[in-house]
């Protein structure tokens, strides 16, 4: 499973907490989702281009409960699951990629 974000919009002056910003989630092409975070403080909202109960919002959603997202505070390592999470790694992947190229 290929999962993306397309149209990824930052909203840099919103930002107080956490990033704000909005993207869809594309799997294997195919959007699925559309994510939200208003940058103060909360989680990120997903919310299902065909809804919750679709055959690509299921294999999402398993997707992400069996494949935790892994950070390292520190020496203590945390595995957080869902969507949102999947979504928020994509989106420093992307802020990432962005700042690198700047940077040429």
């Amino acid at each position: 499973m290929k999962i993306t974000l397309k149209k990824v919009k930052v909203y840099d002056e919103l930002s107080e907490e956490t990033i704000c910003y909005t993207a869809e989630v594309h799997v294997d092409g195919k959007k699925v989702a559309t994510v939200r975070n208003s940058g103060q403080g909360g989680s990120t909202d997903v919310y299902y281009a065909e809804g919750f109960h679709s055959e690509d919002a299921q294999r999402l959603e398993e997707y992400a409960k069996e494949n935790p997202v892994v950070y390292n505070f520190n020496g203590h390592v945390c595995e957080f699951r869902g969507v949102d999470i999947i979504a928020d790694k994509l989106l420093d992947e992307w802020l990432e990629k962005k700042l690198k190229r700047s940077r040429k």
